[in-house]
């Protein structure tokens, strides 16, 4: 986490729709970790991201421990697919 800037994460997404995945972002919102822990849904809409940005993402496969880049950008109002796994997180990145 330190390496991606997340010196101390600011907590995200406490409430709404979204009330059951942890999410944080860096301080300056530029960052976020989305975790989904053992849901696992097929589609997502992260409507709590700031409206216009545009994001990149990684796809963390927290049990076994590895990294995929995301395939497609991810903005707040739009929905997209996830691969249904337990335990998976993603790093969202301000293009």
């Amino acid at each position: 986490m330190h390496d991606n800037g997340f010196d101390w994460v600011k907590p995200q997404a406490t409430s709404g729709p979204t009330w059951e995945l942890a999410v944080g972002s860096t301080p300056d919102e530029k960052k976020w970790l989305v975790y989904f822990g053992d849901n696992q849904p097929e589609f997502e809409l992260f409507s709590f991201l700031p409206k216009g940005k545009k994001y990149s993402a990684k796809l963390i496969n927290a049990w076994n421990e590895t990294i995929e880049d995301f395939d497609g950008e991810i903005t707040n109002n739009q929905k997209f697919h996830l691969p249904r796994k337990p335990y998976q997180a993603m790093l969202l990145t301000e293009e």
